[in-house]
């Protein structure tokens, strides 16, 4: 019976991640379907934490608060004194920043994650016209781009790393979802924005180069000299790249066909602005940081104070809102509990890794508002919840062993 009712709860904890992950994509497919749903994304995502906080409180209650309540603060004094020009409302931090955090404790599986999330944006291959709109310029929207990147992930995902051992009639089943979410692929790769391609690429390289040992629990990688020259290389191309861009996007042309990323990566490159205007935020942001590099200007306050919505860049809109204080609050345990899973989490610790990683990271270098960018503080909670069970498992096994326990 508790064996039954752990498999239920991992499957329904899977599937509330699922959805989470997902919410930007389900919301647009329920958009597409009856368009007075299109901002039912949002009150999803606020009625799954509300129903979790009932029926798993005891996981909310141990998970780690300490950072988004701090944030939480944060906001508080910037809305004290900015009031209203803060660019996200409380609610909506609430529901990209601390329900993240909160789902964090839950017990999941990366493959059912995957195969779910597969299932929930299934639907959007009826009605792709109306899913993936076209603009007035022929191509489809950076927010559209990145709402299919994570389930485009899972359909890499399961393609590498689960299709080999599941079943027969689950792989037939799940290559028919992976070929609905190579159709959405193309859809990007030929209409959208050049980071959710950038994103899948990184992970395909990625999985080319590392793999996960089973027989010692540890990750391995083949010639990583190798993996990060096709890291500097794909980064070179993606947005610096000027010939490169030129002949792809000549080639496609005489076959009549036209791929937006490559068109507009040469158009750019062929005028020195392969960031598209990026470099003049960029040194806003800095010139504006070493105004108040300890405080900051006040949380998500950039476009109260510049008008240019974001600065396109993670470490630049953390180290502009907070300064220092800010930039270390966040950064220091991501970069340190991500290096404590890779090198002692088991296999679905370091695939959710490179998952979330994936799905979070590149984008929010290059662009959004990361205050919205739930894929990162998704990320960011999941780094901090593993790296506790990862530091718990360890002290154990040296106390078992009599190892000195340097942790």
């Amino acid at each position: 019976m508790r064996i039954g009712r752990y498999r239920i709860s991992i499957d329904l904890d899977s599937l509330i991640l699922a959805i989470l992950l997902n919410c930007q994509g389900i919301n647009l497919i329920l958009g597409a379907i009856y368009p007075e749903f299109v901002r039912l994304g949002l009150a999803f995502v606020i009625a799954l934490s509300i129903g979790l906080f009932v029926f798993r409180w005891k996981t909310i209650l141990s998970v780690n608060m300490i950072i988004p309540l701090i944030l939480l603060g944060f906001y508080g004094l910037s809305y004290v004194m900015y009031g209203n020009s803060i660019a996200i409302s409380w609610i909506e931090l609430i529901v990209y920043v601390m329900v993240p955090f909160a789902f964090s404790g839950l017990e999941f599986k990366v493959e059912k994650i995957v195969k779910k999330s597969l299932i929930l944006t299934s639907p959007g291959i009826l009605f792709l016209e109306k899913v993936f709109p076209k603009t007035w310029h022929g191509g489809i929207s950076m927010g559209v781009s990145y709402a299919f990147l994570v389930t485009i992930t899972c359909a890499v995902l399961y393609i590498a790393i689960y299709w080999k051992k599941d079943s027969l009639n689950s792989k037939i089943i799940y290559t028919i979802f992976c070929g609905f979410n190579m159709v959405y692929f193309f859809e990007v790769l030929t209409y959208g924005s050049r980071g959710p391609a950038m994103s899948i690429i990184i992970l395909i390289i990625a999985l080319l180069f590392f793999r996960y040992n089973e027989e010692s629990n540890k990750l391995e990688s083949k010639k990583i000299g190798l993996f990060v020259f096709l890291m500097l290389i794909a980064f070179v191309i993606g947005f610096l790249g000027d010939s490169v861009f030129s002949i792809l996007n000549e080639i496609t042309q005489k076959f009549g066909v036209n791929i937006k990323i490559l068109s507009k990566s040469s158009s750019l490159s062929q005028s020195n602005n392969v960031l598209n205007n990026r470099g003049a935020l960029y040194e806003l942001a800095i010139s504006e940081f070493l105004k108040k590099p300890v405080l900051g200007h006040g949380f998500d306050m950039w476009d109260a104070n510049t008008g240019l919505v974001y600065p396109h860049n993670l470490f630049l809109h953390f180290m502009y809102d907070g300064g220092i204080w800010l930039l270390c609050l966040i950064v220091t345990p991501l970069i340190k509990c991500s290096k404590r899973i890779l090198s002692y989490g088991n296999k679905n610790d370091i695939v959710f890794w490179f998952f979330l990683f994936v799905a979070s990271i590149p984008g929010s270098m290059f662009s959004g508002d990361i205050w919205q960018k739930y894929t990162f503080w998704t990320f960011l909670a999941f780094c901090i919840s593993t790296n506790k069970w990862i530091r718990r498992r360890l002290l154990y096994e040296n106390r078992n062993s009599n190892l000195p326990q340097s942790l």
